[in-house]
């Protein structure tokens, strides 16, 4: 009681509340949105309901020069004239980082021990950012044993720091509340684990390398949801619609409604061109339309990406650092529809160049292997794999990349490494792409990938 009239008297003597002060750790409905943290009570520590006892951290890449605020464990801070009743939030901002970026986040217990949400549905939190965010969620499966965790990575296999997350592409320019239902949460790339709300370790807020970030996270707490699904908070006018979770799909936001409509059908698929043609990047396809090549850096900052141009043939280059994380660095495009090639052996294209300090695989995906993500403008809603997929490749050998183009084959029966381990089926082709794999700098090997290589006539045979 002390305490509390105590806790009253400042709030009136400091102007934190005006009138009445807000309950602490108290929702509008806490039986169906049980806090986890309002941050009224002005402390780091979330609130003591349920057993749980965490507190509010922040860490980033190490890369910046500037002041990451807050550093380390913090307290709520102050919000500029508020936000309705609410006076203080969870705040990070800071610039200048290029690996991987920062986070802001809380675990459930002070001592890292998982925290059992089997009963609960998802998150609900208010959020405004200048940057995108991601929304993840660590587990022991996916957290560092040096963090306390008990991840395991192996050739086929990549879980560790791979943790379950959900992508907030375009925040509003404002206060906006998300829903984020657990079922709209996947591992951000290869991993080969199921979400176990059994097993929630920490809620964190990541933002990508090169920004300039001001994040700000208030009332978060877990939700129930109603009825036969949950719908996750789609505030991207590019992708404005929510599509429910369904059997291996993750509930996510899309374009429009039909594209929340998954894999190949009859509708949505051609016949591969007669010729075998599908691009020789002089503007126009054999009979297959793709979309747009584009370049991707998994595991590592945006400027990894190759850089690409296409007159005549596609000419990739790749000028990037060893990072502490396996990088697999893309240019690759997706058909427009799914592509049935069953009258061919496999893929064809020519080649030459240099590769030095990585490997370069081929990628041939199809729709079992491409995860299904609504939320991207290519296409990828072709996917059916579950959250985890991977497409096969074929790793290319030294004497495959010289500076005389030759003219190599893939065939489809000879590509592995995919999730899940079944073979390609060719009725049902999503995508090819180029990929320069660049291992960690755990693996002891160079500091750098270079890559100059140009690609040409990509066909069926």
């Amino acid at each position: 009681m002390l305490g509390g009239t105590l806790g009253t008297a400042c709030n009136s003597v400091f102007g934190i509340h005006e009138g009445t002060p807000r309950p602490i750790c108290v929702a509008d409905d806490y039986v169906l949105e049980p806090m986890i943290d309002d941050m009224e009570d002005g402390d780091g520590f979330i609130c003591d309901s349920n057993g749980r006892s965490g507190h509010w951290y922040t860490f980033s890449d190490g890369t910046s020069t500037g002041e990451l605020t807050p550093p380390g464990k913090f307290d709520p801070t102050l919000i500029p004239g508020g936000r309705g009743s609410s006076r203080y939030a969870a705040h990070l901002a800071g610039s200048g980082f290029t690996d991987w970026g920062a986070v802001m986040g809380l675990n459930m217990y002070l001592a890292k021990q998982p925290y059992d949400a089997t009963t609960l549905d998802g998150i609900k939190f208010w959020l405004k950012s200048t940057v995108p965010v991601d929304v993840v969620l660590q587990t022991p499966e996916t957290d560092d044993p040096s963090f306390g965790g008990h991840c395991e990575d192996t050739p086929s296999q990549f879980n560790c720091n791979n943790p379950f997350a959900f992508s907030i592409t375009a925040p509003g320019s404002g206060w906006v509340e998300y829903e984020v239902p657990f079922a709209a949460f996947g591992q951000f790339a290869g991993g080969t684990l199921t979400w176990n709300p059994r097993d929630l370790v920490s809620i964190e807020f990541s933002v990508p390398p090169g920004t300039t970030f001001d994040v700000w996270v208030d009332d978060l707490r877990f939700y129930h949801c109603p009825g036969t699904g949950c719908l996750p908070t789609c505030s991207d006018p590019a992708v404005p619609v929510s599509c429910r979770a369904s059997a291996n799909y993750r509930a996510a936001c899309a374009a429009t409604a039909s594209d929340c409509v998954r894999g190949c059908s009859a509708s949505n698929t051609v016949a591969a061109p007669t010729g075998g043609l599908i691009t020789s990047f002089d503007g126009a396809s054999g009979g297959a339309t793709i979309t747009d090549v584009h370049a991707a850096a998994i595991g590592g900052p945006p400027e990894s990406a190759p850089a690409i141009t296409t007159n005549g043939a596609l000419h990739l280059t790749v000028n990037a650092p060893v990072l502490s994380t396996l990088q697999r660095l893309v240019a690759d495009f997706l058909f427009q529809d799914c592509v049935d090639a069953s009258a061919f052996t496999g893929v064809q294209f020519s080649i030459g160049g240099s590769v030095s300090g990585c490997a370069l695989a081929q990628v041939t995906q199809d729709s079992a292997h491409l995860e299904y993500d609504p939320s991207s403008v290519a296409p990828t809603r072709h996917g059916t794999a579950a959250p985890g997929g991977r497409p096969h490749t074929t790793r290319l050998t030294a004497d495959q990349i010289t500076s005389a183009p030759q003219t190599l084959r893939m065939p489809f029966a000879g590509q592995s490494r995919g999730v899940p381990a079944t073979p390609i089926d060719k009725s049902k082709l999503t995508r090819m792409a180029w990929a320069f794999i660049v291992d960690p700098s755990s693996a002891g090997g160079p500091s750098s990938c270079t890559a100059d290589v140009v690609i040409d006539d990509v066909a069926f045979y």
